[in-house]
């Protein structure tokens, strides 16, 4: 039996801030592709999944950043970190706040990079042709000084979120 997985990332390339509310990550970086069920939307934000039982697992940080520190190297943190979390959701769904859409909602979080992690069995019927997801992060309205991304001019190695998809077998229909 051929397995069909995926590992999606998404690597600190910039500084990119943070904005009120839900955040999509973009994957940036294909780490694994292997099979045709599972696809990465060119807009690197969207996971597609053909039918199929699957299994979906992954992190997701942000941090705060200061873009006047003399070392850019190091990563500011807080003693009263903002807290948050990511979350799957459909990409139809991923304007709504209602966490009752969501296919799972991950562990806490904070911003001094202490990520939130998801883990979740995900069955795609055969009727269904497809389902496409978003992974979002959030920390709520203020976001002062936090980045889903933080590069660093020495390393591309900074990454902010991961998502390993394996799919286990046919649909449970």
């Amino acid at each position: 039996m051929q397995y069909d997985v995926a590992t999606y990332a998404e690597h600190s390339l910039t500084q990119k801030k943070m904005a009120p509310g839900m955040n999509n990550r973009s994957f940036n970086t294909t780490e694994v592709q292997q099979g045709t069920r599972i696809a990465l939307d060119p807009n690197l934000e969207t996971i597609i999944l053909r039918p199929g039982f699957y299994s979906l697992g992954g992190f997701s940080a942000v941090s705060y950043y200061d873009p006047k520190a003399l070392d850019q190297s190091q990563i500011p943190t807080s003693c009263r970190p903002y807290g948050g979390y990511c979350r799957l959701i459909r990409e139809a769904d991923q304007k709504s706040r209602d966490n009752r859409l969501a296919l799972v909602v991950g562990s806490g979080s904070d911003a001094n990079l202490i990520p939130s992690t998801v883990s979740i069995f995900f069955n795609v019927t055969a009727s269904a042709k497809e389902e496409r997801l978003v992974m979002q992060h959030q920390i709520g309205e203020n976001v002062e000084g936090v980045y889903l991304q933080v590069s660093s001019p020495d390393s591309t190695w900074r990454i902010f979120a991961r998502l390993t998809i394996v799919r286990l077998g046919d649909p449970l229909d």
